[in-house]
């Protein structure tokens, strides 16, 4: 049941944060996203799987940057903020390189607030 998909989406994301290093950092980052995930609606997660497959077809530069904006953001939530300027800087260098206006916008943003 749904009680039953909860609990397995926060075990395989506490894992997989575990996998990714043994720093809390990480173990952190499995957590947020597994409760994201599990919190979303399958009405959310069908849009964000819609939303994934728009940006694979408009190719590899667009999920990148998004990517390394995603990332940004979850270190900043997690306290890494180092990491989370050099991510939030990447993604903002993919997007000006390739003419994504409100990508870049959306770097710089977040830069900003990283930078506070």
């Amino acid at each position: 049941g749904a009680a039953a998909t909860v609990r397995n989406v926060l075990i395989t994301f506490f894992l997989s944060g575990l996998w990714h290093g043994a720093s809390w950092n990480f173990v952190l980052w499995g957590v947020f996203h597994g409760a994201l995930v599990a919190g979303w609606p399958d009405e959310a997660i069908r849009h964000a799987l819609d939303a994934l497959a728009q940006a694979e077809r408009l190719g590899t530069p667009l999920s990148t940057a998004r990517s390394l904006l995603a990332l940004a953001r979850a270190q900043r939530a997690v306290g890494d903020i180092e990491a989370g300027r050099d991510h939030a800087r990447a993604a903002g260098h993919v997007a000006r390189t390739h003419g994504m206006e409100l990508v870049t916008a959306q770097a710089e943003e977040l830069l900003a607030a990283l930078s506070e």
